[in-house]
């Protein structure tokens, strides 16, 4: 995300972390953003769910502003505006999974 222009200075920096993390972890959550991401998120951060949609959406908005060519870069399909934070995670998402591919072939011998 540094590349992005997100970094810990947001404090949607480390809730953007989790919120990954947590649809990484277990994909079906990217269809119920707001109610399983975003209380989770919140619970893990001692802050409420529109905390978390706001302080992410802040960071997106960011990228937008500062490296809208790595952010277009990253998803599959072209951005006419800054993604929704679903939209978000899920490119980050896909991102990371496909940066695992080599790592996860290297360990399959």
């Amino acid at each position: 995300m540094r590349s992005l222009g997100i970094t810990e200075k947001y404090a949607g920096f480390s809730l953007a972390v989790t919120a990954i993390s947590l649809c990484f972890e277990r994909p079906s959550r990217l269809r119920s953003v707001t109610k399983e991401v975003y209380w989770e998120t919140a619970e893990l951060h001692g802050c409420n769910r529109s905390d978390v949609e706001r302080n992410i959406r802040t960071v997106i908005h960011h990228a937008w502003k500062v490296n809208r060519p790595g952010l277009q870069a990253l998803s599959e399909y072209p951005l006419l505006a800054p993604p929704s934070v679903s939209d978000f995670l899920q490119i980050m998402v896909s991102h990371l999974k496909k940066a695992m591919l080599p790592i996860q072939g290297t360990n399959a011998s």
